[in-house]
């Protein structure tokens, strides 16, 4: 059971590394003015995958060493949040088209990246010592 723990507290690097690639990605998007093409929708796909898989490993964690303690409640669900914001991006993909500024796309998907990380964030910061020292 430490181990998985270990592998889900180490993924948070992914998790900072899709963060960092999306939040450029979306800035350069946006002082470019390029058009929010399929590169940026799989930008975007890598970044909410990252985030689910995260979200499975803590699954895994939570229901194996099941605990009635109300900071793992909270953490398990502010996450849930987090992971439902990351896939927000979703429903950008149908409205690439020539009517939508492109970089107002860029904004939402920012915005998305912004999000979720703040829930990503209060989720950890709840947990016992928290959470970043692991």
């Amino acid at each position: 059971m430490d181990v998985l723990q270990t592998i889900h507290g180490h993924t948070r690097w992914l998790v900072l590394l899709a963060v960092v690639v999306a939040s450029a990605y979306c800035i350069y998007g946006i002082a470019a003015s390029r058009a929010y093409d399929k590169l940026a929708y799989r930008v975007m796909l890598a970044f909410s995958s990252i985030i689910g898989i995260q979200w499975v490993l803590g699954l895994l964690v939570f229901v194996l060493t099941f605990a009635n303690v109300l900071h793992r409640w909270e953490h398990a669900i502010t996450n849930t949040l987090a992971l439902a914001i990351a896939h927000g991006h979703f429903s950008m993909k149908k409205r690439v088209d020539e009517t939508t500024p492109q970089p107002k796309l860029y904004w939402r998907a920012f915005a998305i990246v912004g999000l979720t990380m703040l829930f990503v964030f209060v989720g950890v910061f709840r947990l016992p010592g928290n959470g970043w020292s692991r």
